[in-house]
């Protein structure tokens, strides 16, 4: 199975590059407010911080077989993400007040 594919269209190349199993720590970290503007509305607003770790493919070849190179290495895959939402609940019936309890 091929890992990855080059495809350079200026230079009409096309390279194909071997699989590289490696295994990574991938972490992320999450964090964020809500706010209820009614009953029925509330809004988020969210931050996410994700490291996917290193990415790169084994040796790379042209498909003719006239060169070869090392690979492609991507480095460290990192994402900053905000995220602004909205929830609406369906189907939401306010809280019924409780009844009054007379003692005698």
């Amino acid at each position: 199975m091929l890992g990855l594919k080059d495809v350079n269209v200026p230079n009409g190349g096309v390279a194909y590059g071997a699989d590289n199993t490696q295994t990574n720590f991938a972490w992320a970290v999450y964090g964020g407010v809500a706010y209820d503007v009614n009953e029925s509305v509330t809004l988020d607003l969210s931050y996410r911080y994700t490291d996917l770790g290193e990415a790169k493919s084994g040796k790379v070849t042209a498909y003719d077989g006239t060169s070869a190179y090392a690979g492609v290495d991507l480095g460290n895959i990192t994402s900053h993400d905000l995220m602004l939402g909205m929830r609406w609940k369906l189907g939401h019936a306010p809280v019924p007040a409780p009844m009054p309890v007379a003692f005698k």
